[in-house]
């Protein structure tokens, strides 16, 4: 099959779980015999086309500065994007797109691409928000256009993927979206877990994701202070960037612990699964998550972990609570589920484990790939 990618960002310029997903599912489908590119902005140096491990990764559009908002995507954006977008796919010979569910104007301009031709649409869900959602989010004037967007994203095709169950219940509740198939997102296991043979345990606190709000990593940080006391051996490590790193480094500071507290930017894949495999824990405080890949990339190292259980969140999907990690509330519960497995290595073993063997089911050679494949065949016909 020939199949294009959709996405406004592109892996690994943009360090997302979607944008990790599309990569990882490109790479491997190439691998398989198929021919796969990455369609995105440029967001690199160079010329707007590169390959690379088989995969063609196609910029339509130079990233231009002061198109984002305060870490969000503003409203030009997406427009500059689908306009190019539609101009590229128009001329672009593949049997299937996937496009993101968002931003939306993406999938409206790839869905205007092949209606002249056979080419089939995928859109894959990473979230469904609906009306209440966006009119908190964005306010009631912005948030109901954004939400007739979202419905009439949901009414382009028949056929559409969710990245996990609580983005299919969303989507159907929110939106009557009908036609939808569950295929989550995944993890390297073997690459994972192999780093956790040989990097020792340190008393370090390991949160991995964009630092935006709605992360909520100052509720990790209120939890981290609260104890920090009782364990004055332990450090939080922060990896990640985003228009919340000053609040945050302010945060530290009047809580205490920055001289507890260490913030990365980014790290490359290999010293990331170090990071992973050498923490005590890893904690994941998001109340918004489509799916929390770096939760299962930290189950795969072998170390337990932590994420706040909100209702936009599917970290609960992904974690039986007291089996392969710890749900909470507040950073009042999270600050005892983290003296917990600091203090208990009998809790900390049972829970590494258990989520070694959650994470082996989320392979991405093992389950995921293959997945997608079978429903790709399944849309085009072959």
């Amino acid at each position: 099959m020939k199949i294009a990618i959709v996405y406004d960002v592109m892996y690994p310029f943009e360090l997302g779980g979607g944008e990790k997903r599309n990569w990882e599912v490109a790479a491997r489908l190439v691998k398989r015999g198929h021919e796969v590119q990455l369609v995105s902005v440029q967001m690199w140096d160079g010329p707007a086309e590169f390959v690379k491990d088989g995969v063609r990764c196609v910029g339509v559009c130079r990233l231009k500065p002061g198109l984002s908002v305060r870490g969000k995507r503003s409203f030009w954006q997406p427009m500059y994007f689908a306009r190019n977008l539609f101009a590229y796919l128009r001329r672009c010979d593949v049997d299937l797109i996937d496009c993101g569910n968002f931003p939306y104007l993406s999938c409206l301009a790839a869905r205007a691409a092949t209606l002249f031709s056979k080419t089939k649409l995928v859109v894959t869900w990473y979230e469904a928000r609906g009306r209440r959602r966006w009119m908190e989010h964005r306010g009631p004037a912005i948030g109901v256009i954004a939400w007739l967007f979202e419905l009439w994203i949901s009414r382009l095709t028949s056929f559409n993927v969710s990245i996990s169950r609580l983005t299919e219940v969303n989507a159907r509740s929110f939106l009557g979206l009908k036609q939808m198939r569950v295929v989550p997102c995944g993890v390297d296991f073997e690459a994972v877990s192999a780093v956790a043979g040989v990097v020792a345990k340190e008393n370090q606190v390991l949160y991995v994701g964009r630092l935006t709000r709605y992360k909520r990593v100052d509720v990790l940080m209120e939890a981290f202070a609260r104890i920090a006391g009782g364990f004055p051996g332990h450090r939080l490590k922060i990896v990640g960037r985003g228009y919340e790193r000053e609040n945050l480094e302010a945060l530290a500071a009047r809580l205490g612990i920055s001289g507890k507290t260490i913030f990365c930017e980014g790290l490359s894949e290999k010293d990331l699964h170090s990071e992973y495999a050498r923490s005590r824990v890893f904690v994941l405080p998001s109340e918004q998550e489509g799916f929390g890949i770096v939760l299962v990339e930290a189950m795969a190292a072998g170390t337990p972990v932590i994420a706040l259980k909100a209702p936009h969140s599917a970290a609960d999907g992904l974690i039986t609570h007291g089996v392969d990690g710890l749900l909470v509330a507040n950073a009042e519960d999270m600050s005892v589920a983290l003296g917990s497995i600091f203090a208990d290595e009998v809790l900390r073993n049972k829970l590494a484990a258990a989520g070694r063997e959650t994470a082996r089911k989320y392979d991405w050679d093992g389950s995921v790939v293959p997945e997608v494949e079978k429903y790709y065949r399944e849309v085009v016909g072959c």
